[in-house]
C-alpha cells in the first residue's frame, strides 16, 4: 500500500528511523515544506501515523499495521455508523474531548510582550492628558511639552516593544 504525505506545516519534517526499521519504504530525506512524500508500506498493512516535536523539530512515523483481530471488534461495537457519532457527542457534551491544551510557552511570552507594549503605550497617553490638564490649569506651557515629550518617548517604546513581539 501507498500513501502520500503533504507538508503543509511550514517547518522542515524528519523521517523517525522507525519509519524504515518498520519496513516502510521511503526516502530518508528530510521533508521540505510544500513537498509531497510517498510511503511504501509492507504488504498486508495499513498506515499507522505519528508525528513529534523534540527540541522543534518535527519528525514523522510511518508504520505498518497488520490487519488483525482489533480491527474487527472495533467493527462488531460499533455496527451502526449512527451509534458512534451519537456517543462521540454526548462525550464532547461532557468534555471528555475538549480542549485542554495550555498555551505553549512561546504564545504566552507574544501575549505578555503585547500586554506590555498597550499598558506602556497607555501610560504615555495619560501623561500627554496630565500635560495638557496642568497646562489648562496654570498659565505655563511647560506642563503641556512634558506631557507631551514624556507620552512620544511612552508611545515610542511600546511601538518597538509591539513591532519586536512579531520577532519573539
Amino acid at each position: 500500500m501507498k500513501i502520500v504525505y503533504f507538508n503543509d506545516t511550514g517547518k522542515e519534517i524528519n523521517i523517525h528511523p522507525g519509519t524504515l526499521s518498520h519496513g516502510t519504504k521511503t526516502s530518508s530525506e528530510p521533508i521540505q515544506p510544500l513537498e509531497e512524500r510517498v510511503f511504501e508500506l509492507p504488504e498486508g498493512t495499513y498506515p499507522w501515523i505519528m508525528m513529534c516535536e523534540h527540541d522543534g523539530q518535527l519528525s514523522i512515523l510511518v508504520s505498518g499495521k497488520q490487519d488483525d483481530e482489533q480491527e474487527g471488534s472495533l467493527d462488531e461495537e460499533y455496527d451502526d455508523e449512527d451509534e458512534y457519532y451519537e456517543e462521540y457527542e454526548e462525550a464532547e457534551e461532557y468534555g471528555e474531548y475538549g480542549d485542554d491544551e495550555e498555551e505553549s510557552d512561546h504564545a504566552r511570552r507574544i501575549k505578555d510582550v503585547r500586554e506590555y507594549a498597550k499598558s506602556s503605550a497607555n501610560l504615555g497617553a495619560v501623561l500627554f492628558v496630565a500635560g495638557a490638564a496642568l497646562t489648562y490649569f496654570t498659565d505655563s506651557k511647560l506642563p503641556l511639552y512634558a506631557g507631551a515629550a514624556l507620552g512620544a518617548v511612552f508611545f515610542l517604546i511600546s511601538l518597538v516593544v509591539f513591532i519586536k513581539s512579531f520577532r519573539v
